[in-house]
Protein backbone atom coordinates (compact mmCIF):
# COMPACT_ATOMS: atom_id res chain seq x y z
CA UNK A 1 0.00 0.00 0.00
CA UNK A 2 1.25 3.10 -1.17
CA UNK A 3 1.64 6.11 1.70
CA UNK A 4 -0.21 8.93 0.94
CA UNK A 5 3.19 11.21 0.82
CA UNK A 6 4.14 8.97 -1.87
CA UNK A 7 0.84 9.24 -3.83
CA UNK A 8 1.40 13.35 -3.49
CA UNK A 9 4.78 13.37 -4.83
CA UNK A 10 3.45 11.42 -8.12
CA UNK A 11 0.52 13.80 -8.34
CA UNK A 12 3.15 16.89 -7.77
CA UNK A 13 5.80 15.26 -10.49
CA UNK A 14 2.56 14.91 -13.24
CA UNK A 15 1.59 18.27 -12.82
CA UNK A 16 4.84 19.49 -13.39
CA UNK A 17 5.72 17.51 -16.18
CA UNK A 18 1.69 18.89 -17.82
CA UNK A 19 3.27 22.38 -16.75
CA UNK A 20 6.14 22.00 -19.31
CA UNK A 21 3.98 20.81 -22.31
CA UNK A 22 2.22 22.97 -24.63
CA UNK A 23 -1.25 23.15 -24.17
CA UNK A 24 -2.76 21.21 -27.67
CA UNK A 25 -4.71 23.73 -29.08
CA UNK A 26 -6.16 24.48 -32.77
CA UNK A 27 -7.22 27.20 -34.42
CA UNK A 28 -8.17 27.59 -37.85
CA UNK A 29 -9.32 30.23 -40.04
CA UNK A 30 -10.93 30.12 -43.25
CA UNK A 31 -10.45 32.90 -45.77
CA UNK A 32 -12.83 33.38 -48.38
CA UNK A 33 -14.84 30.33 -50.02
CA UNK A 34 -11.89 27.75 -48.47
CA UNK A 35 -9.64 25.39 -49.89
CA UNK A 36 -10.85 24.26 -53.42
CA UNK A 37 -8.03 21.92 -53.93
CA UNK A 38 -6.61 19.32 -51.09
CA UNK A 39 -2.73 21.45 -51.73
CA UNK A 40 -0.89 21.74 -48.55
CA UNK A 41 1.54 23.71 -47.54
CA UNK A 42 3.01 23.57 -43.60
CA UNK A 43 5.62 25.01 -41.88
CA UNK A 44 6.65 25.17 -38.36
CA UNK A 45 7.93 28.32 -35.84
CA UNK A 46 9.38 28.55 -32.87
CA UNK A 47 8.33 30.84 -29.72
CA UNK A 48 10.18 32.21 -26.81
CA UNK A 49 8.78 33.10 -23.00
CA UNK A 50 5.74 30.52 -23.04
CA UNK A 51 4.75 31.96 -26.71
CA UNK A 52 5.29 36.18 -26.14
CA UNK A 53 8.06 36.65 -28.45
CA UNK A 54 8.82 34.79 -31.86
CA UNK A 55 12.40 33.37 -32.93
CA UNK A 56 12.63 34.68 -36.12
CA UNK A 57 10.06 35.87 -38.71
CA UNK A 58 6.18 34.75 -38.18
CA UNK A 59 5.15 32.85 -41.49
CA UNK A 60 2.28 34.86 -43.25
CA UNK A 61 -0.55 32.75 -44.20
CA UNK A 62 -1.17 34.82 -47.34
CA UNK A 63 3.24 34.37 -48.66
CA UNK A 64 1.87 30.42 -48.05
CA UNK A 65 -1.16 30.40 -49.63
CA UNK A 66 0.78 31.59 -52.87
CA UNK A 67 -1.79 34.75 -53.06
CA UNK A 68 -5.41 32.39 -53.78
CA UNK A 69 -8.08 34.68 -52.73
CA UNK A 70 -9.56 31.34 -51.03
CA UNK A 71 -8.02 29.14 -48.34
CA UNK A 72 -7.83 27.55 -45.34
CA UNK A 73 -5.04 28.98 -42.14
CA UNK A 74 -4.40 25.84 -39.67
CA UNK A 75 -2.67 27.28 -36.74
CA UNK A 76 -1.91 24.81 -33.42
CA UNK A 77 0.57 22.05 -32.04
CA UNK A 78 0.92 18.58 -33.65
CA UNK A 79 1.83 15.68 -31.54
CA UNK A 80 5.26 16.07 -33.23
CA UNK A 81 5.37 19.82 -31.83
CA UNK A 82 4.94 18.49 -28.38
CA UNK A 83 7.38 15.52 -28.83
CA UNK A 84 9.99 17.79 -30.20
CA UNK A 85 9.27 20.75 -27.62
CA UNK A 86 9.38 18.42 -24.57
CA UNK A 87 13.30 19.05 -23.48
CA UNK A 88 12.90 23.05 -24.77
CA UNK A 89 9.85 23.68 -23.07
CA UNK A 90 11.93 23.77 -20.05
CA UNK A 91 13.33 26.76 -21.03
CA UNK A 92 10.19 28.18 -22.71
CA UNK A 93 11.13 27.07 -25.98
CA UNK A 94 7.93 25.83 -27.95
CA UNK A 95 7.31 24.89 -31.78
CA UNK A 96 4.04 25.11 -33.44
CA UNK A 97 3.06 24.06 -36.81
CA UNK A 98 1.36 26.50 -39.51
CA UNK A 99 -0.89 24.39 -42.39
CA UNK A 100 -2.14 26.35 -45.32
CA UNK A 101 -4.75 24.67 -47.69
CA UNK A 102 -5.79 25.96 -51.17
Amino acid sequence: MRSRRSSTKVRAAALALCALLPGCFTVTHTVGAGPATSEKKSVTHWWVGWGLFSLGEVPDSNTLAKGAADYRVTTGFTFNDVLISAIPSILSFYRQSITVER
